[in-house]
């Protein structure tokens, strides 16, 4: 799967990602808390309703760069979207 136009950022203190890519058919801004054992699930964000939003908490993030990550992400999120219609 190609993640070039999502975007999928990392907070580390708080272990979440943040993704959207409407071009993958993810408009709303979605967010994943990692448990401790490396677990977790999509849901529509309650904080940011769009990318321009999260703009307040950037320094809290960092982009995700690893392909196979964004690849794992990116497809998960497009599940959970997909399974929700």
């Amino acid at each position: 799967m190609e993640t070039k136009n999502a975007s999928i950022w990392y907070r580390r203190d708080t272990c979440h990602y943040i993704l959207c890519s409407p071009k993958d058919g993810i408009s709303n801004v979605l967010e994943m808390y990692v448990g401790v054992w490396g677990s977790g699930t999509w849901q529509v964000s309650r904080t940011y309703n769009s990318m321009e939003d999260l703009e307040i908490d950037a320094v809290h993030f960092e982009v995700v760069t690893q392909p196979g990550l964004r690849n794992t992400l990116l497809e998960t999120a497009v599940e959970f979207v997909n399974e929700r219609k």
